[in-house]
């Protein structure tokens, strides 16, 4: 957990198994203290420890929105 946000986690199951074998971050909410809004950021497909911006969705004042925007992932990024 962040100090202003949260990450988001996958949980990935052996087809046989009902506890996780691993899981691996997704997203990560953050507020900006500067301006109190929210980023989506997702990990970078090339280093999967840097976090980049989410390109769909900018800062944003609404957090339900950004949660919404994780829940339903209409452009597959997430789950």
């Amino acid at each position: 957990m962040l100090e202003q946000g949260v990450v988001f986690s996958k949980a990935h199951y052996l087809l046989d198994s009902t506890s996780s074998s691993y899981t691996s971050a997704v997203a990560k909410v953050e507020l900006d203290p500067n301006d109190q809004n929210w980023l989506v950021f997702v990990p970078d497909e090339e280093d999967g420890e840097t976090w980049i911006p989410y390109p769909f969705l900018g800062k944003s004042s609404d957090l339900t929105a950004v949660m919404r925007e994780i829940e339903k992932d209409p452009k597959a990024y997430f789950w």
